[in-house]
Order: C-alpha cells, then sequence, then structure tokens
C-alpha cells in the first residue's frame, strides 16, 4: 500500500514523504508499520501518522486493448 506522512507530523523533515509500506509490526493499538520512502529508505511509522494514496485509475483505452494490471 503506498502511503504519504500526513502534514501535521511531529518531525517536519518527514511531513509528506511517500512510500509503500513493507511490514507491519505488533497487535491492536500497539501497532507500527515500516515504510520503504521514495528515496529508498526505511523508517517505522504508527498508522496514524499516514495517509493511504488510493491507486492511479486506469486509462479508460486501456480496456480496449484488453491489457492487463501491469499496462
Amino acid at each position: 500500500m503506498r502511503v504519504r506522512v500526513i502534514e501535521r507530523h511531529r518531525a517536519q523533515e518527514r511531513r509528506g514523504l511517500v512510500g509503500t509500506i513493507v511490514a507491519r509490526y505488533g497487535v491492536g493499538e500497539y501497532v507500527a508499520v515500516d515504510v520503504r520512502l521514495a528515496d529508498g529508505q526505511y523508517r517505522i511509522f504508527r498508522p496514524m501518522d499516514l495517509d493511504e494514496i488510493p491507486p492511479a485509475p486506469r486509462a479508460w483505452w486501456g480496456s480496449l486493448f484488453g491489457g492487463g494490471a501491469s499496462d
């Protein structure tokens, strides 16, 4: 899942960073996720510090050619 660090994150230098969740740790209210950022670094965040980035819509003309998800 692609995510973005919220704009009110306590660490100003991390606000707005984009990455992909690669692992989840903990249970219940004690959960943390490992995020691989766009620059290749890994950081651990609380889920409440992240917003999901919805997938980009598929181009309408892709279905005309019978393309799969990799198009």
